[in-house]
């Protein structure tokens, strides 16, 4: 201790002082070169007065534990961390980094109305790709918009109305009737498809939720006596299969016959009643419309006993392979009363 004394003397410093500079020395065993100290008006080395100040606190020793007292000076002493790898940690660090750059990935710009980008495409000289945009924006526009109206077409001027709806929602710029005409008569038939294909989407997701209905309930459908009951809305929800049959009618069949997924979906039918599903700026825009749940009646009385023998004969024959053309050895289609399946199914009890 004495020696200490001396060399602190010798130095200019206290003990404390010395004894940290010793404490500081590198792994080579050198010591760091310590800031020349500030020396008092009589000249003489002495410890500062900011050090003789320094808080009780900052001299506790580091096993110091304050919760045994009231105070809390956050120098308890805590376990540190120690970090385990886990298999999972890279997956971890990639779904963050995918989140972090999804949050700073750049907004896209608002695109273009689509009569805009097929005009642009074919200033370019691009006919195929503005044909191909163009079908596309035919499709969007019956699958959100005519087919809640418009579930057949007929015939020609059927279609030509139809067609012409369609031009008038897509809204382009500057055309006149003969190159209307002309579009309608391109482009018709590419409406009816898409209506087809509309209700085409219905009737699978209907049959979809028939099967499941089918299955859970002693493979018998959704009775006939239900459907005019249904539309006419002469129903008792006081009853429970009344009460379940409307249910399942509104929040699975209704979501399939419109046509496109969104149409009348959860975020719907969970707050509003069918009829109250409107447009407030627009009345007869309405989310689930009269022909709507006419055709989902109609797709089910159609397929009343259809769709039951094949769900039959496949529960009896999982590996069987339902055709629906099948050709003979003259290569030429099996007409339905030469079909030896349909023949079979009819059989059914």
């Amino acid at each position: 201790m004495k020696k200490l004394k001396a060399e602190a003397t010798k130095r200019g410093m206290s003990v404390e002082d010395l004894l940290q500079e010793m404490k500081s020395g590198g792994q080579d065993g050198q010591k760091k070169p310590q800031a020349a100290r500030a020396k008092k008006a009589n000249g003489k080395n002495s410890k500062s007065n900011d050090e003789e100040e320094l808080p009780r606190l900052l001299k506790r020793k580091p096993d110091y534990d304050s919760d045994d007292e009231d105070d809390d000076d956050g120098f308890d002493v805590t376990e540190g961390y120690r970090y385990e790898s886990d298999d999972d940690d890279e997956d971890e660090v990639e779904m963050f980094e995918a989140q972090r750059s999804r949050a700073h990935a750049p907004k896209s710009k608002v695109q273009p109305p689509d009569s805009e980008l097929i005009v642009s495409l074919l200033a370019c000289g691009k006919k195929a790709e503005a044909k191909g945009k163009m079908k596309l924006a035919i499709r969007r526009v019956v699958r959100l918009n005519l087919f809640r109206f418009k579930k057949f077409i007929e015939e020609k001027t059927s279609r030509d109305i139809a067609a012409e709806y369609i031009l008038e929602q897509l809204n382009f710029k500057d055309i006149d009737e003969e190159a209307k005409k002309s579009w309608i008569d391109t482009y018709g038939p590419f409406v009816v498809k898409y209506i087809n294909e509309a209700r085409g989407y219905a009737q699978t997701g209907i049959k979809k939720v028939m099967f499941n209905y089918w299955s859970a309930n002693g493979k018998v459908v959704l009775e006939k006596k239900w459907y005019p009951l249904i539309l006419k809305r002469n129903l008792d929800m006081t009853k429970d299969q009344d009460y379940e049959v409307f249910k399942l009618w509104v929040t699975e069949i209704i979501p399939k016959a419109c046509g496109y997924a969104g149409g009348w979906d959860e975020k719907k039918y969970y707050y509003k009643e069918i009829q109250n599903a409107v447009n407030e700026k627009n009345p007869n825009d309405m989310a689930v419309t009269a022909s709507t749940e006419a055709v989902a009646a109609w797709i089910l009385e159609n397929n009343y006993t259809n769709w039951p023998q094949q769900w039959a004969v496949k529960d009896a024959h999982p590996t069987l392979k339902m055709e629906k053309h099948y050709n003979g050895a003259d290569k030429k289609p099996i007409s339905v009363k030469d079909s030896y399946v349909s023949y079979f199914m009819s059989c059914l009890p």
